[in-house]
């Protein structure tokens, strides 16, 4: 699983939380970019590789309930922001 162009919002030694905007689906022919919400996720993460709190990233790992254990991640240095 991945969790696309998700911002690093906070980390501790235990835990890193992640932001992203989630859109809420829209009938065709309609434009819904207004309707969408920020939604976190703070997963369990230790080790020295974590990534860096204000930065976006690709998130990758396996989903568990509620959650996802984390497997790596990747720096995202451009954001498709056309509903921005």
């Amino acid at each position: 699983m991945v969790l696309r162009a998700v911002a690093v919002a906070a980390k501790t030694t235990n835990t890193v939380t992640v932001q992203g905007w989630e859109f809420v689906p829209c009938p065709p022919g309609y434009f819904c970019g207004a309707s969408q919400t920020l939604s976190t996720l703070t997963v369990r993460w230790t080790g020295k590789t974590r990534p860096t709190v204000g930065k976006t990233i690709d998130l990758y790992g396996t989903s568990t309930t509620a959650s996802l254990t984390p497997a790596g991640y990747v720096y995202v240095t451009s954001v498709d922001c056309t509903y921005c």
